[in-house]
């Protein structure tokens, strides 16, 4: 079996689970992108295209019997937390659960100290868009020491 990794001892569960992460994956967010399509958001439905694309390498390598850490850390990761940034601009609030599956999801198809790691980066990535997009009276003012 052949790895397209630098990282030796990949578990199996790795292989198994980042093929069925991006199956399902593939399966919710076509959905969206049709209703993208079908509502005028070209940009994001072209974006959520392009993390069905990136999971599509992940299920060929999952039938293949293969893992890419560089597939899901450097290509897969990114994109989805690009179009998860953009949606919540895009969609507000209505937008917010993406990147708790995101969370997850690293921990399923990265391997334990890489996704600790990716999963930071993506909190400091997209923590400035919620902050942005969620309704003023549920953001918390330090001066006031309260809700606003």
């Amino acid at each position: 079996m052949g790895t397209r990794n630098s990282i030796s001892n990949i578990p199996e569960f790795l292989i198994k689970t980042a093929f069925g992460c991006s199956l399902v994956v593939i399966a919710i967010l076509t959905t969206f992108t049709v209703s993208h399509f079908v509502q005028g958001r070209y940009t994001l439905g072209f974006a959520v295209l392009a993390v069905i694309a990136g999971c599509s390498v992940n299920v060929w390598h999952g039938f293949q019997r293969r893992y890419s850490a560089a597939t899901n850390t450097y290509l897969l990761f990114p994109i989805c937390v690009l179009t998860f940034s953009y949606a919540l601009f895009e969609l507000g609030s209505a937008a917010s659960y993406p990147p708790l599956l995101l969370v997850l999801g690293c921990y399923f198809v990265l391997p334990e100290k890489r996704a600790l790691v990716f999963n930071i980066l993506a909190a400091l990535m997209t923590i400035p868009s919620v902050w942005l997009v969620l309704a003023p009276p549920l953001r918390f003012d330090s001066r006031r020491r309260s809700l606003v």
